[in-house]
């Protein structure tokens, strides 16, 4: 780039692709060069480059809803002519797109900048959410914790192979589960206790389904000692008629 007047306007020509690093790599050093002659033009380039900068900053993670569109041009529309003449008498952006290009530059410009803080807004937002959520997910699986309780069912006698678990959940019956149970006897069903001070009450009748059983405890395990289980008639018995077969010490 040479100097004086053809100078300047080669450099006014090439600033803003300058800016935007679309410059070639020969007029690029050309430009630097006589940027580094005349560094009182360094201010105007420093500006057209935080223009390009604000621009590769539009979001693109969030679609704003046309009502904020179209409120922010009302609003930009009245004020951008004003806010951007007096920065134009200290800039030579004005003499680069044109006095009619300025008004529209600088009309988009407040625009993006608007929504760049409503994205970054609405990232907050999403963050508060991510945080409200895993202090939930925290909190259940803390009552989860606290509410499923696990208790060890031991076999002995016939069923002294047998093993498995009772567990409660929280406001709900607990379950009783047992592995390697033999089957019952024909005419006999097995039968489920809550014993409160020793003292036995029925809690449900079941068969195994092969080597497992499931069954519902239908009594309260508030307040209770132990769970038991006995072999009893098919129609099941008010008190056990049997030794026991599988015990869950509750304490």
């Amino acid at each position: 780039m040479s100097g004086g007047d053809a100078g300047r306007d080669r450099f006014e020509d090439l600033a803003a692709a300058y800016a935007l690093g679309a410059l070639g790599d020969e007029e690029r050093r050309g430009f630097e060069a006589y940027l580094a002659e005349h560094p009182q033009l360094q201010a105007e380039v420093e500006e057209l480059g935080e223009a390009a900068r604000l621009l590769a900053l539009a979001p693109q993670e969030y679609e704003p809803p046309p009502d904020l569109r179209r409120n922010l041009l009302d609003r930009v529309g009245g004020e951008a002519g004003t806010a951007f003449a007096d920065h134009r008498q200290r800039s030579r952006l004005g003499a680069l797109i044109g006095p009619a290009g300025l008004g529209m530059a600088a009309a988009a410009l407040a625009v993006l900048v608007g929504l760049v803080v409503w994205n970054l807004s609405l990232q907050d937002s999403n963050e508060e959410l991510r945080a409200d959520v895993r202090e939930l997910q925290g909190e259940a699986l803390r009552a989860d914790a606290e509410e499923i309780r696990t208790y060890e069912l031991r076999g002995s006698g016939a069923a002294s192979g047998a093993h498995g678990q009772v567990m409660t959940t929280g406001e709900g019956p607990a379950v009783l589960v047992a592995q390697d149970l033999p089957p019952a006897p024909e005419g006999q069903v097995y039968e489920a206790w809550v014993l409160h001070d020793g003292v036995p009450q029925p809690a449900g009748l079941f068969e195994p389904t092969g080597e497992s059983a499931a069954a519902t405890i239908e009594a309260p395990l508030e307040g209770a000692d132990t769970v038991a289980v006995t072999l009893e008639p098919d129609e099941g018995s008010p008190m056990p008629t049997s030794d026991v077969l599988l015990t869950a010490p509750l304490a």
